[in-house]
């Protein structure tokens, strides 16, 4: 990865942003998908199995594991998963600013501005980050998912 000599190319930080919301995109999907699956296994748990601290079976892996230790390793780990995909979002967040702001200062007319914003990856968080910057300087603060004032 080469670094580029210019620290206000918007085409860097575009590159940036960009890559930044293709890991948050897969760590949210991902992390639906663990939910999901959570959700899945834990509804398959009898109240048999509760009861009698037996081995439950994982969906799909076919894996027995102990109930008790299912219901302490499982919320954990989706707890973790879910700090790191906050933590991803806020770095976006950060780099989605500084776009913003770069963005803003390069490139003065709104509509310019707006096309720049189509090249950026349609990760819908992204898009909002993207047009609640502008919202915050129109009069009526509508953002581009809401229809016109």
């Amino acid at each position: 990865m080469t670094i580029s000599p210019d620290p206000q190319s918007p085409s860097a930080l575009q590159t940036a942003v960009n890559e930044s919301a293709g890991r948050a995109a897969a760590l949210w999907t991902t992390f639906v998908t663990l939910g999901a699956y959570l959700l899945v296994a834990t509804g398959s748990v009898k109240h048999r199995d509760l009861f009698l601290d037996a081995s439950i079976k994982l969906p799909i892996l076919g894996v027995d594991l102990p109930v008790t230790g299912y219901f302490v390793v499982a919320p954990l780990v989706l707890l973790i998963f879910h700090c790191y995909l906050l933590l991803q979002l806020e770095r976006l967040s950060i780099k989605t600013r500084e776009y913003n702001t770069l963005v803003r200062e390069q490139v003065p007319i709104g509509s310019d501005r707006r096309l720049v914003g189509y090249r950026l990856i349609d990760f819908p968080y992204l898009q909002y980050l993207v047009s609640a910057g502008d919202a915050a300087r129109t009069t009526c603060g509508c953002s581009r998912f809401r229809s016109r004032c």
